[in-house]
């Protein structure tokens, strides 16, 4: 994004925009109150904005890391017919599984009042017609590459496609 903000500022013609928001919670935004639903529909919001501002066109949804739990949420929303292809970056199946992992399965009883966002059943709900990309890192010390193999096993999609790379880390 960086790099492409910086053609258009000298001039270059562009091929595609770039569109970016930051999740409640993160900086700049400082709501204390951070929901799933929330942020779906923040995220939906987001999304029809940006495909409003380009009409008969569809967008390219492209998440990573912790954006790729609103990714997979919005799945059920859009059709082939409303979006190009969507890519998940080092996506996790469940918040649970994830916090459970990098903490070696210790034991946590608040780990059941946050979100779990679902990212494998919720995947299960695209469109078969969306073609889709997984990137996954060998080394990724977050996010497991199991994790990131469920997540592509469970989309539907005709058109898929796992990009691995055995020496690529979280970042």
């Amino acid at each position: 994004a960086e790099w492409y903000t910086e053609l258009k500022r000298n001039g270059s013609k562009a091929l595609f925009e770039v569109y970016s928001y930051s999740y409640r919670g993160y900086v700049p935004n400082d709501a204390l109150i951070i929901s799933e639903q929330a942020v779906i529909g923040d995220s939906e919001s987001m999304f029809e904005h940006v495909a409003g501002l380009y009409p008969g066109q569809r967008p390219i949804l492209l998440s990573w890391s912790i954006g790729t739990g609103p990714a997979a949420a919005l799945m059920k929303f859009f059709s082939a017919d409303d979006i190009a292809c969507v890519g998940f970056s080092m996506p996790f199946t469940t918040v649970h599984q994830l916090a459970n992992e990098l903490l070696n399965y210790f034991p946590m009883l608040y780990i059941w009042v946050i979100p779990e966002w679902n990212s494998v059943e919720r995947i299960t709900h695209a469109d078969s017609e969306v073609p889709t990309m997984i990137l996954s890192g060998g080394v990724d010390h977050l996010i497991s590459p199991h994790q990131q193999l469920e997540i592509y096993e469970a989309s539907p999609a005709n058109d898929k496609n796992l990009l691995y790379s055995p020496t690529m880390g979280h970042g």
